[in-house]
């Protein structure tokens, strides 16, 4: 792994507090961003674990089915690989995807037996940040309700552990595809979300509470073109009118579960506040559009705001390297 002595000790030693089995687990995509530990405990238990990853493409889909029919001989060939000692050997298994390539401060896993008759997902946060946006998550979907007119599903609090080591949430997996277009059913259940409260953006708690952190860190990471140029935009749209609304803040194609039986779960609560700001169905347009083509054209305040919220949640995340990316000449905006 493209891991430090320290940060390789860090894992193991955090690893051990989790259900993951030991032995050999593939890297993919690579070690320098690992996003998913597949484990390779037999060619059935491979291909098992690879079937409850979702691609968010077709071309994602196609790569799936040929990891799929390559021997495991030649996946380690062509992947990295990385041996973990839990000193687990029995119980269930485990695929682990870091956050944001992290290995040392958060850890997800989807928790699975040989049968799928246990699929199971547990949120492991052991930082003081991630810990914070665990229990966030946790709050949100005791708070939050199904909504079986729309068909939206939120998934339940299954467990939740916590100690000085960690915390973990724990949830039911849900089997199905991301979602690629939106439905009525979505725009119905963040309808729902509004408050009445509606206010200038000048005003709104939204931007009050987000942008000196925005400003500070933006100049503290030295993107002060890109400072410059939100606070030209939203000079321009101060008094466009918003309702403050309980927002998902997340809101995109991996956040949003189509089941076999045509219902959508909208999980990963994690960053959801309540004096936020109606655009989750914007923003999840946003995000879809800076994937596919890699630019945004900001045509009024919602195109605005949805580029604001990327940068916060980018700065939010402390993400100066994508920072530093970003760009909005003439109204639009790259990354």
């Amino acid at each position: 792994m493209a891991l430090s002595d320290v940060s390789r000790e860090t894992f193991t030693n955090r690893l051990k507090h989790t259900p993951v089995r030991s032995g050999t687990y593939i890297v993919m995509p690579n070690t320098a961003k690992p996003a998913f530990l597949i484990p390779t405990h037999s060619k059935k238990i491979f291909k098992t674990a690879i079937d409850l990853i979702k691609p968010i493409s077709r071309k994602g889909e196609l790569k799936k089915r040929l990891i799929k029919m390559a021997p495991l001989w030649v996946l380690k060939l062509v992947f990295s690989t990385v041996k973990i000692n839990t000193g687990k050997t029995e119980g269930r298994y485990a695929v682990v995807l870091p956050w944001n390539q992290d290995l040392t401060s958060k850890l997800t896993l989807i928790v699975f037996d040989q049968a799928l008759r246990q699929v199971e997902v547990l949120k492991y946060a052991f930082t003081e940040a991630t810990r914070q946006m665990v229990q966030n998550e946790k709050n949100y979907l005791e708070r939050l309700q199904d909504d079986a007119e729309s068909k939206i599903i939120v998934p339940e609090v299954k467990n939740w552990i916590e100690n000085d080591a960690y915390c973990c949430l724990v949830q039911d997996f849900y089997f199905g595809s991301y979602v690629e277009n939106l439905t009525s059913n979505l725009y119905t259940f963040f309808d729902k979300l509004n408050t009445s409260d509606i206010r200038c953006l000048n005003e709104h708690p939204y931007i009050l509470n987000k942008m000196p952190v925005i400003a500070q860190r933006l100049k503290d990471f030295e993107c002060t073109q890109l400072l410059d140029e939100i606070s030209k935009l939203f000079e321009q749209y101060k008094r466009t009118r918003f309702q403050v609304a309980t927002m998902h803040s997340d809101f995109s194609t991996t956040n949003t579960v189509h089941t076999s039986d045509d219902k959508f779960v909208i999980i990963d609560w994690e960053d959801a506040e309540d004096e936020g700001i109606n655009i989750d169905i914007p923003f999840f347009k946003f995000r879809r559009q800076l994937y596919e083509k890699g630019w945004w054209e900001i045509r009024n305040a919602e195109g605005f705001l949805v580029v604001f919220h990327y940068i916060w949640f980018m700065v939010n995340k402390g993400n100066r390297e994508m920072l530093q990316k970003f760009r909005i000449d003439r109204g639009v905006f790259s990354s």
